[in-house]
């Protein structure tokens, strides 16, 4: 559809409610065809994949978009004719059309964040989230999402634990239920990638592929000596003493030590400054 109508632009003049309408035209198909909740953002839908959105073009920005371009390219034209025809096309703002995609880009994730339900992820992870994180999405038939949307229970709490709200966050990281099964399989296998790969640059036993490594309690050549889950011995009484990985070089006579922790977008930071203190 965006293709037919760029054929058009600066010859039909449509009106706001007209590109609206057609803008709805293209979100039908994808909420038939369960891509889309009825009662999704809408922004969110416009707003870039990297970004967490969906990144759907729409059809009322792609024309004022093109106005822009049109116009821009009849007004530095040599003939006056085409000079003269540029002067009817209608932008709709006064800005260039890169500053109109730009303002376009904000307003749509502005909205989007302050929507109270649907922004919720978006204001959790603010500051915290990465482009990976918005490669999976956060649309799961949780009970917390039943309850607040669908509404068929008024039940929140988490089926396995029952203490939380069963949010998405919830079920990745944070339930009591499955911390020593799913979660742990979860750590050792990152964990052991890092081992992996330590090996690998320092010239340690491994194998060929990461899928068939075994991580030693301790390996160790003439430049380093690398201990996996090792039970530190310390003077004091620490509790927290058998890091994941702890790389001793024998060289430079420094000591690495290498925590790793599979946290959810929402408690990066305090992850971070759990494994730091």
């Amino acid at each position: 559809m965006i293709l037919i109508i760029q054929d058009k632009i600066g010859i039909n003049q449509w009106t706001k409610a007209e590109l609206q309408q057609l803008c709805r035209r293209t979100r039908n198909p994808m909420t038939m065809h369960k891509c889309l909740h009825p009662r999704s953002d809408v922004d969110r839908v416009y707003v870039e994949r990297d970004q967490g959105g969906r990144g759907l073009m729409s059809v009322e920005e792609t024309v004022n978009y093109e106005s822009h371009s049109l116009k821009k390219y009849t007004e530095g034209s040599r003939v006056e004719f085409i000079r003269t025809a540029g002067k009817i096309i209608n932008t709709n703002s006064e800005n260039g059309r890169q500053e109109y995609r730009n303002r376009q880009k904000i307003e749509r994730k502005q909205n989007w964040h302050d929507e109270p339900m649907n922004g919720q992820h978006l204001r959790q992870t603010e500051d915290q989230a990465s482009k990976e994180t918005w490669q999976w999405d956060q649309a799961l038939r949780t009970n917390y999402r039943k309850a607040k949307i669908d509404k068929p229970t008024n039940d929140l709490k988490c089926r396995l634990c029952k203490q939380k709200d069963e949010k998405v966050s919830h079920i990745v990281s944070e339930c009591s239920k499955i911390a020593q099964t799913e979660y742990k399989e979860g750590h050792d296998k990152v964990a052991s990638a890092v081992h992996w790969s330590i090996c690998k640059k320092h010239e340690l036993p491994h194998t060929e592929k990461l899928y068939d490594h075994r991580a030693e309690a301790v390996l160790e050549n003439e430049k380093v000596k690398l201990l996996w889950d090792f039970n530190v011995q310390t003077d004091k009484v620490i509790e927290a003493r058998r890091p994941d990985l702890i790389l001793i070089n024998k060289e430079t006579k420094q000591c690495q030590v290498i925590e790793i922790a599979i946290s959810g977008d929402t408690r990066v930071v305090q992850k971070e400054d759990e494994k730091i203190g």
